[in-house]
């Protein structure tokens, strides 16, 4: 038999709420065999990879970002040994698409009402809306059971990680079109796009709705065809579910700018970096390449000239992984993500 929990949320806390029978303490856990979930036949898992096998799978309604957590084996008197032994916690955005934190152990409850379970596997801040554990071992019993998950919450993750924030003019500098990427988005409603020609007076010019809870990159873009002549500022603010906001970032966008458009090539790249890039006038380009900290790792001055540019840019030194480059011409920036792979 197959039971699928909901969670309820306890100021950080989720818990799957048990009825305890004659207990004092929040952490000693019923000899009640109703207090257990309980599996004698195998079915499909949520997983496909898990095949036939026995699980537990909790939902929470929405997706969180998980830390720490705390278990409870069944502690049934004299049938402790159908507790789980070994065990398998998978999670997951949607319940469709999962990913596995990993195979764990639990020890066996003595059957006792003093049972206080045991410190579980840390997710390590994980967003996820699904978690499904998988028993792949028991103590011996006849059949699986189990008695409860505690999950806590990081409470201090943001809900949207943004990656980049850019605005371009067109050819013409009668609109202006502004492009972000998140790496993650948990909880997030919509965003509020302002603007602003001396960046103290703000105006609200676009709203733009979520594209949902997610752990992968996510693209926007907004194009403002009314655009302020000559520089303006635009701010990107996320505002949550619950009506919460944080401001993302503020980019400054130069309609009079001679940095018209950027491309990089390629991306992963392995030794050179290949730019074309277009100009209305002769100016120093500047690039810089920034790893995922923050940290400078290599700036070149280039000197443009008007029309179409191509430039090979060649650092060196650089680790595998993420980096963000920019390109700046006069007061326009432009930053975009690369990945470095090492061939």
């Amino acid at each position: 038999m197959m039971k699928i929990k909901h969670l309820l949320l306890l100021s950080l806390l989720f818990v799957s709420f048990l009825e305890l029978s004659a207990q004092c303490f929040m952490d000693r856990h019923s000899t009640d065999a109703r207090d257990s979930w309980v599996s004698c036949t195998a079915t499909m898992n949520p997983n496909p990879e898990r095949g036939q096998s026995h699980w537990l799978m909790y939902d929470f309604g929405n997706s969180y970002m998980l830390t720490t957590t705390h278990l409870w084996n069944s502690n049934q008197f004299s049938e402790t040994n159908q507790g789980i032994n070994n065990y398998a916690i998978d999670y997951s955005m949607d319940g469709i698409s999962w990913t596995t934190l990993g195979e764990f152990t639990l020890a066996e409850a003595p059957g006792s009402s003093f049972y206080e379970g045991e410190e579980g596997p840390d997710f390590g801040g994980v967003a996820a809306q699904f978690v499904l554990i998988t028993a792949l071992t028991n103590h011996g019993g006849s059949c699986y059971s189990f008695g409860e998950i505690r999950i806590n919450l990081d409470s201090s993750v943001v809900p949207v990680e943004l990656v980049d924030f850019s605005g371009q003019c067109d050819s013409n500098r009668n609109e202006i079109r502004l492009e972000w990427t998140t790496a993650a988005e948990i909880s997030n409603a919509y965003y509020i796009v302002e603007r602003s020609p001396d960046f103290n007076h703000w105006s609200e010019v676009s709203r733009v709705d979520s594209k949902g809870d997610s752990l992968s990159e996510t693209y926007y873009d907004y194009s403002d065809k009314n655009p302020i002549k000559g520089k303006s500022y635009y701010r990107l603010t996320q505002v949550n579910l619950d009506g919460s906001k944080k401001e993302l970032e503020v980019i400054t966008v130069n309609c009079i700018s001679s940095l018209q458009s950027v491309e990089f090539s390629p991306n992963p790249f392995s030794e050179k970096i290949f730019v074309r890039v277009s100009s209305d006038r002769d100016e120093v380009m500047e690039f810089k390449l920034y790893s995922s900290l923050g940290q400078e790792v290599f700036t070149q001055n280039v000197i443009a000239i008007r029309g179409e540019n191509e430039i090979v840019l060649e650092p060196t030194g650089l680790n595998v992984g993420q980096y963000f480059i920019t390109v700046k011409q006069g007061n326009t920036v432009v930053r975009k993500k690369l990945v470095y792979i090492n061939q």
